[in-house]
């Protein structure tokens, strides 16, 4: 008896999709030049990113595991106080002693001014209007509306220049002048509001301008004047020790890459007089599925390839009755 229904003789094979991701990964690399902090600072970011920056236990890992047995200068510095535009320095002068209000500086990292010009260290995530510089009008813009020390910092940079640096008197006089005219939200009183100017300390930050949170510190580390840190993979997990920063040592540094996601799609194809075989016709199928990709608003970040299976060929032959794909299968007819 004759069975019912189609048959179709098929071919299966297997596409592979990588698909790059907006998850960066950082990976490290080794440098075996004996130089000062600041030196293999440089390097890194002329040949890579930056010296490594290590933020977790896995991270300190993939370090230990490619510079094996050493000690290896990483990005983590310390440094006192910054102004929000690095490319300022802050100047210990006059100004710097003279500004501070009384019993100033006090712990904390983050710094106002007063209508009288007097600096004071604040909770970093109190809220108080803030001067932003123009570069543009070259000018102190006062913003009355409280955010805070870190939200009128990435204000400022997407509205102006940067948070307001104080590098001469001129400045100082300019901002707290401004002041002068802003009541305090909290007391209502003239004289007692604070803006947030540029000024930012940190204890300890990396090369890369990040915060530092993770810090595997060796026994009785750190250190009073020691600047710079070192990695020590001797024993695992690897510790960090405080070093000067004019200590000769190897170093390493890190660079960014895009994550990818690679899978395999089964792909039936319907036989007519064609030969799948031919490495030309693979190509074309392969841009056809590329396209339909494109159109439906996958970019170019998906890159395809044909799979070769353990018999070195690409597709395989199948019979199915009816003629119909399975859920997951992308089906063309050729």
């Amino acid at each position: 008896m004759k069975r019912s229904g189609l048959v179709l003789l098929l071919l299966s094979g297997y596409v592979s999709v990588c698909l790059q991701t907006d998850y960066m990964v950082k990976r490290f690399h080794l440098v075996v030049k004996f130089v000062s902090w600041h030196q293999a600072r440089s390097y890194c970011r002329q040949h890579y990113k930056d010296l490594a920056t290590i933020v977790d236990s896995a991270s300190n890992a993939e370090v230990s595991d490619i510079a094996k047995m050493g000690t290896y200068w990483i990005g983590l510095h310390q440094s006192n106080w910054r102004w929000s535009q690095v490319e300022y320095v802050v100047q210990m002068d006059t100004l710097w002693n003279n500004s501070w209000d009384e019993g100033e500086p006090r712990d904390g990292k983050c710094v106002a001014i007063s209508g009288q010009g007097r600096w004071a260290v604040r909770d970093c995530e109190d809220k108080h209007p803030f001067s932003c510089y123009s570069g543009a009008a070259n000018r102190h813009i006062l913003q009355s509306h409280p955010m805070t020390w870190s939200e009128a910092q990435s204000y400022c940079r997407s509205k102006y220049t940067d948070l307001s640096s104080i590098r001469i008197q001129e400045d100082n006089d300019e901002i707290s002048s401004l002041l002068q005219f802003v009541t305090d939200s909290v007391n209502g009183t003239v004289n007692g509001t604070m803006a947030w100017i540029g000024l930012q300390r940190y204890v300890w930050m990396w090369s890369d301008g990040s915060d530092a949170s993770y810090m595997p510190w060796g026994p009785g580390m750190p250190v009073g004047l020691t600047y710079c840190v070192t990695t020590k993979t001797y024993t695992l997990p690897a510790t960090w020790y405080s070093q000067s920063c004019h200590k000769a040592s190897a170093f390493v540094c890190y660079t960014e890459v895009r994550q990818s996601v690679l899978r395999s799609v089964k792909v039936r194809l319907s036989r007519g007089s064609a030969d799948l075989d031919d490495p030309t016709l693979q190509d074309s199928i392969q841009q056809q599925l590329q396209q339909k990709l494109e159109e439906r608003g996958m970019t170019k970040e998906v890159k395809l390839r044909w799979k070769t299976q353990p018999d070195g060929k690409v597709f395989h032959r199948e019979e199915k009755e009816g003629g119909h794909c399975e859920e997951g299968d992308v089906c063309v007819t050729v």
